[in-house]
């Protein structure tokens, strides 16, 4: 389900199940949904605009709901949220296993919405700017990792230039969006390049899994990673990790590694951070 609140009420403005496409085989899956996999949801996200809300999960696919009026009036909110468009991960082929869907950002400017997967460990870029129609995936980066881990976390600078992600491998990467546009200002063609690698220094073999991504609001000043079970979070500076011209398996040196005050060790978990408003 996808549901949204007014937290000022408490009220259930909508709820709506995960569409199902047709199961012409009969073997209680849809046709374009991976056979070991369910409809759950996985993460759920407002565009920045607030009149889409994006549905990401374990089916593969990113559903983007419109929930507001485009002149965001005093009855702003759709009585009946109306599904405007579908976006699929991974190969198209519900065979494989690679796409579930862990993590999801949309740009500041709401032109480009990044989707973190599962099994094969990649960032998949769409374009939502135009019509829903026309909206469609641009790029796929490959985070890294042997088959099976995750990208469990992603950001973006608030310039839209540069993107942070961490995965079940233990390490980030540090990368830049380059994006081209026509003469109107529609996208049409979007890369990610990898700048850096970041990996974990817990220094320990423990398989402290990266869990979060996230740049400092107010200025990108830094960029940090929480491992999972070392209960450490690595801090980068922004202005190193764009200035960096090194290879993009390594990179530079954090500038403080921060603890929960606990020894490194098994069971001292870290999983999400968040700053401040104020950074």
């Amino acid at each position: 389900h996808v549901s949204v609140w007014n937290v000022a009420t408490g009220d259930l403005v909508w709820d709506r199940k995960r569409s199902r496409g047709p199961d012409k085989n009969g073997d209680g899956f849809p046709d374009d949904q991976p056979r070991n996999r369910e409809d759950e949801v996985e993460i759920a996200i407002f565009s920045p605009d607030g009149r889409f809300v994006a549905a990401g999960g374990e089916d593969e696919k990113i559903e983007i709901w419109r929930v507001r009026h485009d002149d965001h009036g005093p009855n702003e909110w759709l009585t009946e949220p109306i599904l405007e468009h579908t976006l699929h991960t991974g190969d198209g082929n519900p065979n494989t296993d690679e796409a579930a869907i862990d993590c999801m950002s949309w740009s500041h400017d709401g032109r480009l919405l990044l989707a973190g997967t599962e099994q094969g460990g990649k960032v998949e870029v769409f374009r939502t700017q135009g019509a829903p129609g026309t909206w469609r995936r641009m790029h796929k980066a490959n985070h890294g990792g042997r088959p099976g881990f995750a990208v469990n976390s992603l950001d973006l600078t608030e310039d839209d230039r540069y993107v942070g992600t961490v995965g079940t491998d233990t390490n980030a990467a540090f990368w830049r969006l380059d994006v081209t546009k026509n003469t109107d200002g529609l996208i049409t063609a979007e890369k990610m390049v990898r700048i850096a690698s970041l990996p974990s220094l817990n220094g320990k073999p423990i398989d402290g899994s990266g869990r979060e991504a996230r740049f400092e609001p107010k200025g990108d000043r830094h960029f940090i990673f929480t491992l999972e079970r070392t209960g450490l979070v690595q801090v980068y500076s922004v202005a190193e990790l764009r200035a960096y011209k090194g290879p993009a398996t390594s990179g530079p040196e954090p500038i403080a590694i921060l603890t929960n005050g606990h020894d490194i060790k098994d069971g001292n978990e870290i999983e999400p951070a968040v700053y401040s408003h104020s950074g």
